[in-house]
């Protein structure tokens, strides 16, 4: 709301040159479309009272055709005296026969009618006059109406409505004091909200922060960093949609140094683990479905491994985990496991992705323990792992 706002206030506050030119432009164009006065569906009547005024002499032949068709004249009878003929013969015969009866009487019926059509056809052409000085008065307006729509490309039913459209930008152009005033007050009251909100956004952003930090430092403790520091920090920036704060996350990997922002100093294997801690604590509520997790056993053995095997067991409650390791206790710990190797064939290399069973999967493990040898130590502490952490 405030950014629309603001954007209608800077647009009121523009140049005073370019409010003046759109009122004049505006004042002419209300004027020229209010003077017209074009009407809804006038261009549709004027064009067919244009056709009928242009077309006075064929009318007029055709009327009398009608009329003569009809009335006849001095050496022709018309078609009324044929029906009243045959009307006036078949009524003289209903008088010997009844059953002639009713046709005699729509004949009759219809004599009548056709007298009534006649006599309309001969008051059309009395009524009908050429009348140029109507046609050139239809043909002005008509060019009138064509030269408005196409300056306002605009259809004329619609010339109206753009007049009243155009009139309202026109007043508030010239109450530009009065409606600048209040769009200030609008948006500045709009700030204080944007800004109250994201105020107490912050706040409460600052409080998560600090159990945030507190919940993945403890993670990573876990995952053999105990010396690890995390500090959130925040800083002002310009309101968005997300607050008005810039948060990042600084981090102290060792004791006595600076927190310095994560990217600049988190080693590959460490921003694993710190990922991984992050997960964990926000395992409940993050909507990502799967996490891949790669070098996250760099640099670490024996019991720390372990823990991220089971940090990541844990991750996996709630989304699928894919994790790259060269650590048999983070492989023992998974619910899948799958062997990657290259291998060339007809000089070409491909990759292969295998799923293991039981046996393989014991044999994956002696093979990371003990080397290219495997030993039957090495196996029996495969199978021991696998029982341990699949019962």
């Amino acid at each position: 709301e405030y950014k629309i706002l603001k954007k209608k206030l800077n647009s009121a506050d523009s140049d005073e040159s370019e409010r003046l030119k759109e009122i004049d432009l505006l004042s002419y164009q209300v004027n020229e479309l209010t003077e017209s006065d074009v009407k809804q569906g006038e261009e549709q009547e004027l064009e067919s009272e244009r056709t009928a005024l242009m077309s006075f002499e064929k009318i007029f032949s055709l009327l009398n055709d009608a009329k003569m068709a009809l009335d006849g004249d001095e050496n022709y009878g018309g078609g009324l005296e044929s029906v009243d003929s045959a009307s006036t013969a078949l009524q003289k015969a209903s008088s010997y026969n009844a059953e002639y009866e009713e046709i005699a009487n729509t004949i009759t019926d219809a004599y009548y009618n056709l007298k009534d059509c006649c006599d309309s056809i001969s008051d059309a052409i009395d009524s009908l006059e050429s009348d140029p000085q109507r046609l050139e008065e239809v043909e002005e307006r008509l060019d009138l109406i064509n030269r408005l729509t196409r300056k306002y490309n605009c259809p004329s039913d619609e010339l109206s409505d753009l007049a009243e459209k155009y009139q309202a930008r026109l007043d508030e152009l010239m109450n530009y004091d009065r409606n600048r005033d209040e769009l200030a007050e609008k948006c500045r009251e709009s700030e204080e909200k944007m800004l109250a909100a994201a105020e107490k956004l912050g706040a409460l952003r600052r409080k998560t922060a600090k159990t945030f930090a507190t919940k993945v430092k403890s993670e990573m403790a876990f995952l053999n960093m105990p010396n690890v520091e995390l500090v959130p920090y925040f800083e002002k920036c310009e309101p968005n949609s997300k607050g008005t704060d810039k948060m990042e996350l600084l981090i102290s990997a060792n004791p006595g140094e600076t927190p310095r922002p994560v990217a600049k100093i988190a080693s590959g294997g460490e921003l694993s683990r710190m990922m991984l801690a992050i997960k964990t604590v926000l395992a409940s509520t993050d909507t990502v479905d799967t996490l891949i997790f790669d070098e996250v056993d760099t640099g670490i053995s024996g019991s720390a491994a372990e823990k991220v095997g089971l940090k990541l067991r844990e991750v996996s409650k709630s989304s699928q985990v894919l994790c790259v390791t060269h650590q048999a206790q983070i492989a023992a710990l998974a619910d899948s496991h799958y062997l990657i190797r290259k291998q060339v064939e007809k000089g070409r290399t491909f990759t292969n992705v295998a799923l293991l069973d039981h046996n393989g999967r014991a044999g994956e493990l002696a093979r990371i323990i003990g080397g290219v040898d495997i030993t039957d130590a090495a196996l029996k502490h495969a199978e021991s792992m696998l029982e341990k952490y699949n019962n």
